[in-house]
């Protein structure tokens, strides 16, 4: 039986074809990877820009006394029973988030842990990291007092 149908080798076709596919691959991978540089620096300059204001020496005196008073009561309604842990940690991200509002003028207060840590406050990153298993876990061991000293100092010596 004759078969009018003919294959042809597998590398009949020109091979420069297969070489253009795989420089395009290749520059549309560094493309790619170009942009998303470019976005994550854009990003991180958009966090720098931000306008810190810093309130006058007397003016911030007042605001330590005032979030020190709230860590205060968090402590004393905690010791007391009145609070969980849950809830006493998230006192302690407000009072700390609501401090650093008042004494940079950003508004921390509504960002996520992944926003903070673009605007590279250290002190602050570190406490609300601290803060997120505990106040959002099932289950947590934690250590309350020592949280809560640990956002005393962060307030203290803030600059």
């Amino acid at each position: 039986m004759k078969i009018s149908v003919e294959l042809q080798d597998p590398f009949h076709f020109p091979v420069y074809w297969l070489l253009i596919g795989l420089v395009a691959a290749v520059l549309g991978t560094a493309l790619f990877v170009y942009a998303f540089r470019i976005r994550k620096k854009m990003e991180e300059d958009r966090a720098h820009e931000l306008k810190i204001r810093k309130p006058a020496p007397g003016a911030m005196v007042l605001i330590r006394r005032k979030y020190l008073r709230e860590l205060a009561a968090v402590q004393k309604e905690y010791s007391e029973s009145k609070i969980d842990y849950r809830e006493a940690y998230r006192r302690m991200s407000k009072t700390v988030r609501m401090f650093v509002y008042e004494a940079t003028g950003i508004e921390v207060q509504n960002y996520t842990l992944m926003e903070i840590k673009k605007l590279r406050i250290r002190s602050l990153t570190l406490l609300v990291s601290h803060y997120y298993k505990p106040e959002f876990s099932v289950k947590s061991k934690t250590d309350v007092n020592k949280s809560l000293e640990k956002t005393r100092k962060v307030i203290e010596t803030w600059n």
